[in-house]
């Protein structure tokens, strides 16, 4: 049985076969559920492959990883305190970390307190 992963990577590799090393590692990455930080940089290294010609195979594959990651905080005592969907319209994964560090920096309250701030699948994943 094949991962839904593997149905959205095919045109990925066929429109970007320059990042073919990134594709493979974003694959494992994803059926290990091993590290989605490497998803994300994998995706941002692919997607500068791809905005070269036309980055539309990537589409789905974007989606895929906006439904299946999330952000999620954490308080000083490593209480999860709230999830933030992710969200890939940026160019790279500097602009996503700075973004996401900015909102949680100006639209959260969390009394001054320290914030951990890590990419997580979401449990509903398939295995």
């Amino acid at each position: 049985m094949t991962h839904p992963i593997d149905q959205l990577l095919a045109p990925v590799a066929r429109h970007c076969h320059r990042a073919a090393d990134e594709i493979l590692d974003l694959r494992e990455a994803v059926l290990r559920r091993s590290d989605p930080g490497d998803c994300l940089c994998c995706y941002f290294k692919i997607f500068d492959v791809a905005k070269a010609k036309d980055p539309t195979p990537l589409q789905q594959l974007r989606h895929w990883l906006e439904e299946n990651l999330v952000v999620v905080a954490r308080d000083g005592q490593a209480r999860e305190i709230e999830r933030l969907p992710v969200s890939l319209h940026q160019e790279d994964m500097e602009s996503f970390c700075r973004e996401v560090m900015a909102e949680f920096q100006t639209n959260r309250n969390y009394g001054g307190a320290l914030i951990e701030l890590s990419l997580r699948f979401n449990e509903t994943l398939p295995a």
